[in-house]
């Protein structure tokens, strides 16, 4: 695209000086350079004419190219999913954190069972279960506490898992096809058009990118390699710290339970700027996009539904 748009630059400052030429050499009487600079000037304006095709074509084909490739680029960061918690974050850490303890029999024969964090997050769930509760003898509210704690921390371990992969797989993605497209866009008309989409397209998707392969990725491969018991937990806080910048969380509660539900602003932002990119492509009206790419865990859906019908 840079090719025709110079061209097409280079044909109008031949064509303009061209004709100035003519023109004095004509008054001056001067016929041998009037008529070199008469045929210059006609042959200038032909390559005008052939050259804003050209670049109008070349324009659109590279801009479809940007678009294809920041859609898909985009479509991979759609595929990570938020770690869904309904409880204080650093709460749920120390719970993974205890919860791999005990699971390993050397380190509480050594060091002796823990369980502060867990108490703390049963006290919470034995509120939320109270009604439930009161129908149990001790045992059997035990036994209903430990399924509900269990099931709460084994979540988010899978969820943990499910997410390393997701993000570490974005490290494997490169943007170097996006930055060579990138690289051979000039607009004639000027710099608004190419800060527009640098500004709007490109630089968030590589924003996001550079900040995932290095303030993620090799957080969680190291987490992933360590033997420790603290590898989940710390993985945990990395994406946490992490999502919460990339997602918008919304609170619904109640007088028993709490919902959480996420939606992926980047992901938004970015299908209302590639649709809009779309639109001045084909010199058409952009299309509404609608926001809330939703996220939510089979606990808050049942919660959620529950309240819907209420």
């Amino acid at each position: 695209m840079k090719t025709k748009c110079k061209t097409l630059r280079l044909s109008i400052i031949i064509w303009i000086i061209s004709l100035i030429l003519f023109t004095v050499f004509y008054f001056l009487k001067i016929e041998y350079l009037y008529n070199i600079f008469l045929g210059l000037f006609g042959s200038s304006f032909v390559v005008f004419l052939i050259a804003i095709p050209e670049y109008n074509t070349a324009k659109r084909q590279l801009l479809e190219k940007i678009w294809v490739e920041a859609s898909s680029l985009v479509r991979n960061i759609s595929h990570i999913e938020p770690i869904i918690v309904h409880y204080d974050e650093k709460l749920i850490q120390g719970c993974i954190n205890e919860y791999l303890f005990n699971k390993n029999e050397n380190l509480v024969r050594l060091l002796g069972y823990k369980d502060e964090y867990q108490k703390q997050l049963k006290r919470i769930l034995s509120k939320e279960e109270s009604n439930n509760l009161k129908k149990l003898n001790n045992r059997e509210k035990e036994e209903l506490l430990n399924s509900d704690y269990n099931y709460e921390i084994e979540s988010v371990i899978k969820s943990v898992k499910e997410s390393s992969k997701e993000y570490l797989n974005i490290k494997n993605i490169s943007l170097d096809n996006l930055n060579n497209l990138i690289g051979d866009l000039e607009f004639f008309t000027g710099e608004k058009e190419f800060k527009n989409i640098m500004e709007n397209i490109y630089a968030p998707i590589r924003d996001i990118y550079n900040s995932i392969k290095i303030d993620v990725c090799p957080h969680l491969k190291s987490s992933k390699n360590n033997k420790g018991v603290g590898n989940i937990d710390y993985a945990f806080e990395i994406i946490m710290s992490y999502q919460n910048k990339q997602f918008t969380k919304e609170v619904k509660e109640d007088k028993y339970s709490t919902c959480i539900i996420y939606y992926d602003t980047f992901v938004d932002n970015m299908l209302e700027k590639l649709e809009q990119l779309r639109a001045y492509m084909y010199h058409v009206k952009p299309n509404t996009i609608e926001k809330g790419f939703l996220m939510m865990s089979e606990k808050s859906k049942k919660r959620w539904y529950k309240w819907m019908k209420q």
